[in-house]
């Protein structure tokens, strides 16, 4: 079954804002209501008040179903205001300099993104709100700054691992890899039992994927419960450490490229060519993240869950890596408007109170609240939560400043321009400028 260049291409923009998005970062503020307090909250809830959400593009049909609940449960009335998927982190900074800005900002969880926007002036602190504590880890880093919790995030997480065709692996008499050893042997296996076939797909012409295998997966088990993370942002580990998790994990990454374990056209080839060489058996394994490949999987194939499967890889075993999404993501800015903050604090409590199970059962996701239970999946997205249950590390440079220098360095990575170490070094020295830059 066959897509239309049109939607392939909404799919693979999907996937590029969504990486771009995990890897990267209307009144003026200064009103009379104080940032870093929560007096707003208290008082009764504002009625009949329109207020302007800036919000993706690519928003769900479960998201857009929410925001109409949201208007027809309460009578406030959302005006809805969207930017190109493409440039939508860069046009809401842009605005955001000028002190132009909503009522309700959907936008990037990640600390360099997050630093964009200001957030002890500008944005208000809702760490005393109820979903906090439902939140719990996630909470911890996702609109996070210096303890403070800016953001509520919905769901769905995008969730990092190696999508896998069943019936190759297992004519080459291969189990699905737990590990980058793994997918190293399974290289050698399948290069001998199935030559026509690539071991591992990669879409460097598309720019961001290969940073998935050179430095997002492996570093998973080394960050169980933020433990990586907080080691790098305390300065106690470096991302230059010859011996540390992701010099060793660029290198395993290099490892695979000159063993021959890619596609020959891995400098060219794009995610919507990785998705056809899965589906088509012309590829063994793609290394990707769940949303947005699987909708473009199941689009090209109907029947996409009996060819296809998912689990997580890592260093030291089959550890998922996780962040949270731009969609679903909110945040409420220090407008100084005091009618309309209360307002928007409202909406923030209905749709992570009243409005939040029938938003996981409308969106069929995994909850990022406590109290709920996953709604039954099928198919890929079974083997996903399958992944997720047998254990997950929060993606460590969503937290990470200047975490978008890793997209560049891994094309070269690919092309044989650069060494392991000297991305090391340069992602080192790009997240101490980006420190200093921030304080």
């Amino acid at each position: 079954m066959t897509r239309t260049r049109k939607g392939r291409r909404a799919v693979v923009a999907a996937l590029a804002v969504a990486a771009t998005a995990l890897l990267a970062a209307c009144s003026t503020s200064g009103g009379s209501s104080s940032p870093g307090e929560l007096a707003i909250t208290s008082g009764p809830t504002p009625k009949g008040v329109t207020l302007t959400l800036w919000r993706s593009p690519l928003d769900t049909p479960a998201i857009n179903k929410l925001y109409q609940a949201y208007e027809a449960a309460t009578g406030n009335k959302l005006n809805i205001v969207s930017f190109p998927s493409n440039a939508y982190e860069t046009t809401v900074v842009t605005k955001w300099a000028t002190g132009t800005m909503p009522d309700i900002l959907e936008f990037d969880p990640g600390l360099s993104q997050l630093a964009q926007l200001d957030p002890a002036q500008k944005l208000v602190d809702l760490s005393n709100l109820a979903f906090v504590k439902r939140e719990g880890e996630l909470a911890k880093v996702s609109g996070n700054d210096d303890g403070h919790v800016y953001a509520a995030t919905l769901g769905p997480l995008s969730e990092y691992g190696v999508f896998y065709n069943k019936k190759v692996l297992a004519a080459a008499g291969l189990q699905p890899p737990k590990t980058y050893a793994d997918l190293a042997s399974d290289c050698t296996v399948l290069k001998q039992k199935a030559p026509s076939v690539a071991p591992i797909f990669e879409a460097g012409g598309d720019g961001w994927p290969p940073q998935i295998l050179a430095g997002l997966l492996y570093e998973a088990s080394a960050n169980t419960q933020g433990a990586y993370l907080q080691s790098l942002l305390t300065g106690k580990a470096k991302l230059s450490d010859s011996s540390g998790p992701f010099v060793k994990g660029v290198t395993a990454y290099n490892d695979l490229r000159t063993s021959g374990c890619f596609n020959s056209d891995a400098n060219t080839a794009t995610v919507d060519d990785s998705a056809q060489a899965l589906l088509q058996g012309k590829a063994a394994m793609v290394a990707q993240f769940d949303t947005a490949f699987i909708t473009q999987l199941q689009a090209d194939d109907a029947n996409a869950a009996n060819t296809v499967g998912f689990v997580g890889v890592s260093a030291a075993g089959p550890t998922l890596t996780y962040t949270p999404n731009l969609t679903g993501t909110y945040y409420v800015p220090n407008t100084g408007n005091t009618t309309h903050e209360r307002a928007a604090i409202d909406f923030i409590n209905w749709i992570t109170g009243p409005g939040y199970a029938t938003y996981i059962k409308d969106a069929g996701v995994r909850p990022t609240l406590s109290g709920l239970a996953t709604p039954p999946q099928v198919g890929i997205y079974a083997d996903v939560v399958k992944a997720y249950s047998g254990g997950s590390a929060f993606l460590y440079l969503t937290d990470m400043p200047a975490a978008t220098a890793l997209g560049p360095l891994s094309l070269q990575v690919l092309a044989g321009q650069t060494s392991p170490q000297n991305v090391g070094n340069k992602m080192n020295l790009a997240f101490q400028q980006a420190q200093r830059q921030l304080g």
